[in-house]
């Protein structure tokens, strides 16, 4: 987040305030692709796997990722935002780090 970010969140003036609840609610919108997202409902704690984690894990997010009918927009979705965690698109972050390294 900028500086410019911050002070634009923390403004009193209300037509600030006016363009805060846009942002809140742009920021928690979810993509129009993910009511169809094989993990709908499966809850993070399948996707957002932390460092050391078996592979038993790991297969088992994506296995669910391997049978989703819109999992190259979700893929999409995770290389455009690096601080997106866990497993996007049936990738694990680290895929996604070298998948943008290999494009830059």
């Amino acid at each position: 987040m900028t500086d410019a970010e911050i002070v634009w969140m923390l403004s009193t003036d209300e037509s600030d305030q006016a363009d805060l609840g846009q942002w809140l609610a742009r920021l928690t919108r979810r993509p129009s692709w993910h009511t169809e997202a094989a993990c709908r409902g499966a809850g993070t704690d399948a996707f957002i796997i932390g460092r050391g984690c078996n592979a038993a894990v790991n297969a088992r997010a994506r296995a669910i990722c391997a049978g989703c009918t819109v999992s190259e927009q979700c893929l999409d979705y995770a290389l455009a935002d690096v601080d997106t965690m866990g497993v996007w698109g049936g990738t694990t972050g680290r895929q996604r780090r070298a998948m943008r390294a290999a494009v830059a």
